[in-house]
């Protein structure tokens, strides 16, 4: 009977309820974003930079690793490297055969960034996922191999050295120096396949109807499945889910006189976030330079902060430019990521360049977390 009652009172006392610990985000940090790849100069950084705020992770990944983007959603789309200044247009032919070498040199001194008129030949680095998706029409994906016109692809190389192509030795003969060369150009065609989308492609400087075909399957995890024409497998972007920022340089456009209307310009220092992977920002303005609102800003000033969900909510707002070109921080302002979770951190720049105490090519960012998503519970 002792027994008995011990155990009852010891059952009389258990808890009702659990505690629930749950994993929280990373709280923020102060880090430089390694832009620069090699020996390149910092406003030529070779690298697109990824920050995930929520893990605390920051991943590099080269600009030129792609050269074409594949939606994996229910549309068929594809994108150019924006990152490179890639452009493209449409030569109305389906045949290989049919186009030659003499068909893109028209257009040699057309798509080049920083000529008017060039900004047809390039997609859009602005709006909601709904509008930038609409306005994916630079290459047009055909639902079959017949309805699928053959594009001429400049594949860019903005903001980088021209490539160059090694010329070994012999026994009898030096090394011969590096000969620069330009990335090359390509004529595509894709269309819709069983899974996903087929690729056929070729060298524009060869003429001849022969072509290499590549399957791309559609894969949810990331916002584009990324292809290169000289890689099997192509690394654009983390996993849609592993990212919030990406700094890098970008091709976006400007209004000219031309008769399409705007020009294709490379821009450095471009700060886009995830937005088809359900990321917002919100810019905050500082009214008092010596009233630390960064550093006071916590989450019960968060009502009626109204967040961006365009691609360019954060852009090239968060630094000015010298005059011979160099980036400086706007201290006047500072920025408010809400990631796909619903977490929101407070970011912002410290430095771009040597014009404000960094350095190129290696901006130094700090995040913040202001409001977790999911707290630690009683259930």
């Amino acid at each position: 009977m002792i027994c008995c009652g011990v155990v009852f009172a010891f059952a009389g006392c258990k808890k009702d309820s659990v505690d629930y610990k749950y994993p929280q985000p990373f709280a923020g940090q102060q880090v430089t974003l390694p832009g620069v790849a090699g020996t390149e100069l910092g406003l030529n950084a070779a690298n697109s930079v990824f920050v995930d705020f929520s893990k605390g992770v920051v991943t590099p990944i080269r600009r030129a690793n792609w050269d074409l983007g594949l939606y994996p959603g229910a549309d068929f789309k594809a994108i150019l490297n924006h990152t490179m200044g890639a452009m493209a247009y449409d030569t109305g032919k389906q045949n290989f055969a049919d186009v030659q070498q003499k068909d893109s040199i028209d257009f040699v001194d057309k798509m080049k960034l920083g000529v008017a008129g060039s900004g047809v030949y390039v997609d859009p680095v602005t709006g909601t996922a709904a509008d930038y998706l609409a306005k994916l029409v630079t290459i047009k994906v055909g639902a079959s191999e017949g309805a699928s016109n053959i594009y001429i692809v400049n594949s860019g190389y903005a903001g980088l050295p021209e490539m160059t192509t090694l010329v070994p030795a012999t026994p009898t003969t030096p090394v011969i120096p590096s000969v620069p060369v330009k990335r090359p150009w390509y004529k595509v065609k894709i269309y819709q396949g069983t899974n996903g989308y087929r690729i056929k492609h070729a060298r524009m400087n060869i003429d001849n109807p022969s072509f290499t075909e590549f399957v791309v399957n559609k894969d949810l995890s990331y916002n584009f499945n990324f292809f290169s024409f000289t890689s099997p497998s192509a690394v654009g972007e983390p996993a849609q889910s592993l990212w919030d920022i990406q700094w890098t340089w970008t091709t976006s456009t400007i209004a000219d006189a031309s008769a399409t209307g705007t020009t294709a310009v490379a821009t450095h220092d471009f700060v886009l976030i995830n937005f088809l992977g359900g990321v917002t920002a919100a810019e905050v303005k500082i009214a008092d330079q010596t009233a630390n609102e960064y550093e006071n800003f916590t989450k019960e000033k968060l009502a009626g902060i109204t967040y961006l969900n365009t691609r360019e909510a954060i852009g090239v707002k968060w630094r000015s430019l010298t005059t011979d070109g160099r980036p400086v921080v706007n201290r006047d302002r500072f920025y408010l990521v809400k990631d796909a979770d619903g977490n929101v951190y407070k970011l912002r720049f410290v430095s771009s360049s040597n014009a404000d105490g960094g350095v190129a090519g290696a901006p130094v960012i700090e995040y913040r977390l202001v409001d977790a998503a999911i707290t630690p519970g009683t259930t």
